[in-house]
């Protein structure tokens, strides 16, 4: 079995499998679904008075520093920096063996093929669901598949192989 090693605050650490890893990053065992729609209320509220037209880095922004405060890891994914030339910014969460996306500013593609999206502000995912979003957030400008972890994990730590 081929194991992979990450590189976490220059210490290599061992995982069999990435599922070991979300495993890792969730010590405090979080109810991270929980933490995540708490945090919607909170920007909600503290934001309301902002168009979420043209405003996903703010938004993401709060997301991301209210989920952190909580202990709760997430990561901002900027699509410029993932190989698209739209650029949209949304929230990755990852917990245990799947991932939740937050985009508080989704409505603005006027898109209702994701519809929980759409209500909740966040949705679990997978690679399709994933693809498909982000098919609809660039504009279909490069239909290509990406996998969530890949995309997760790979700016996160430098992963070694």
């Amino acid at each position: 079995m081929n194991n992979t090693y990450f590189l976490f605050y220059n210490i290599f650490v061992e995982v069999d499998d990435i599922m070991d890893w979300n495993k890792l990053l969730n010590i405090k065992n979080i109810n991270i679904e929980r933490s995540i729609r708490g945090v919607i209320l909170g920007v909600k509220d503290e934001l309301s008075e902002l168009t979420q037209n043209q405003t996903c880095m703010i938004y993401s922004s709060y997301v991301f520093r209210s989920l952190r405060e909580k202990g709760v890891n997430a990561k901002i994914i900027n699509t410029e920096k993932i190989g698209f030339l739209h650029k949209h910014y949304f929230v990755l969460v990852p917990d245990e063996n799947k991932f939740f996306l937050i985009d508080l500013t989704f409505s603005q593609f006027g898109n209702k093929s994701m519809p929980i999206l759409l209500k909740n502000g966040y949705q679990e995912i997978n690679n399709n669901i994933f693809n498909n979003y982000l098919d609809i957030v660039t504009n279909n400008e490069e239909h290509r598949e990406l996998d969530i972890n890949e995309v997760y994990f790979d700016s996160l730590v430098r992963g070694v192989r």
